[in-house]
């Protein structure tokens, strides 16, 4: 087999050519030729050196554009791994153990075949490994189509998870029983349609982004959305865990398993809200307050608005707790939020600080006399008997109420509004003991 000899010497490039144009009409490459299954040679430095005229045919290479190139750059990254294992393993054995590989066509699709190596390191005329190769594309297409595993249908398809796939456009090839389930979808209503067409609105740009990068991505890409049901309403969310199978010549798209998260996402909620409001009066928190003071002031700054901001404390709450209780104190709080948040308008804010001290915070035109509008009705809210079983309890408040100026922020402007409540205390108690 002195082609194949010879074609294990010299530049890569030359033995690419010499290959090409040698008119070999041995037995021994004819033999080659007419192997049942293509076959290449690979010499000592996993290059290959020679490949049956079956080859060109297979991959739609032209021989001189593969012979002399490193093997791995036409298998598939993702199974570089496995390729170099088992060509370490052959060095071992005479003949290697079937693998499943992709390799890259002249197109530039990949082709499934099942790889098998025979050692002839040893082999003078060779020095290298011969290997057969076995299109299963085909095979695996069919298996796929035909569902020939059934208990690896009936997984898929009796998950409890959405698992559906789609192709690099974004079309719906495929989905698993746990869709129909979950979205009443019927499936001659699915596949085939953009997958985007069965998410909610406000999700379906952020969906398009992910599946973007994970065109551009082998690692596993996460997003969040929520689907609709086929009556209309949006479901509560889930997570989309989308794998880049577009180089599989057997997907040639994204598989993607959605996983219900509303438990996540209310237990998500719940510690949202418990960042940013009170615990024992629902109002909002300081660190809520703090932040739609900054957004009130830049909305307003040099505007036809204002932002005005009330500062409660109450009087004679002290005496509520000390003479029925702590528990009596907190149902007297919980009542007054609800009155306060009857008082406020939309886009206005309610909050508690904390013990007896409230804050209002409104935006109003200029020319309206904000200031004494809320004052009074939290007065009143404040003055207004509350009923605890056979008891009637009596509170009143000071109040400090300002108005933003250009420059203030959210704690300067909370800063001057305490300063106001007591000062308003001050005359209160001078008042009574006069």
């Amino acid at each position: 087999m002195t082609a194949v000899a010879d074609a294990l010497y010299g530049d890569g490039v030359e033995r690419a050519a010499a290959v090409e144009n040698r008119h070999d009409t041995s037995a021994a490459r004819r033999l080659f030729d007419l192997l049942p299954d293509p076959a290449v040679l690979l010499g000592p430095d996993n290059r290959l050196v020679d490949a049956s005229s079956s080859v060109e045919e297979l991959l739609g290479w032209r021989r001189a554009d593969y012979v002399g190139q490193d093997v791995l750059n036409l298998i598939h990254p993702d199974d570089h791994r496995l390729a170099f294992i088992a060509v370490t393993k052959m060095r071992h054995t005479d003949v290697g153990a079937p693998i499943d590989i992709r390799v890259a066509t002249a197109d530039g699709s990949w082709r499934y075949l099942e790889v098998v190596a025979r050692n002839l390191y040893d082999d003078p005329e060779v020095r290298g490994l011969l290997v057969c190769l076995r299109d299963t594309t085909q095979r695996r297409w069919y298996e796929l189509e035909q569902d020939s595993d059934e208990r690896f249908r009936l997984i898929v398809q009796h998950a409890a998870g959405l698992l559906f796939r789609l192709d690099v456009d974004g079309v719906v090839s495929s989905v698993s029983g746990g869709w129909i389930r979950a979205l009443g979808h019927d499936l001659e209503q699915v596949v085939g349609l953009p997958v985007i067409r069965f998410v909610a609105p406000a999700d379906r740009q952020r969906l398009v982004a992910e599946l973007d990068r994970a065109r551009r991505s082998r690692q596993v890409s996460h997003v969040e959305a929520r689907f609709v049901h086929a009556d209309g309403t949006v479901l509560t969310p889930y997570d989309l865990a989308i794998v880049n199978l577009v180089d599989d010549p057997l997907v040639r798209g994204y598989v993607v398993t959605a996983h219900d998260i509303s438990e996540l996402d209310d237990a998500r909620r719940s510690l949202e809200h418990l960042a940013t409001h009170d615990p024992l009066t629902g109002l909002a928190n300081r660190v809520l307050l703090t932040s739609r003071l900054r957004e009130l002031l830049a909305d307003t700054d040099g505007g036809e608005e204002t932002v005005a901001l009330l500062f409660i404390d109450l009087d004679g709450f002290k005496q509520v707790n000390d003479a029925l209780g702590h528990h009596a104190g907190d149902e007297v709080l919980v009542r007054l939020a609800e009155r306060l948040s009857t008082v406020v308008q939309p886009g206005d804010v309610a909050a508690r600080l904390g013990g007896d001290e409230f804050v209002m915070v409104a935006r109003r035109p200029v020319h309206t006399d904000v200031m004494a509008e809320l004052e009074a009705s939290c007065l009143e809210a404040v003055r207004r008997p509350f009923m605890l079983g056979p008891t009637t309890v009596k509170l009143d408040g000071s109040v400090g109420v300002v108005v933003a100026g250009y420059a203030d922020t959210p704690d300067t402007l909370l800063a001057r509004a305490d300063r106001a409540m007591y000062i308003t205390k001050r005359e209160r108690r001078r008042a009574a003991r006069d």
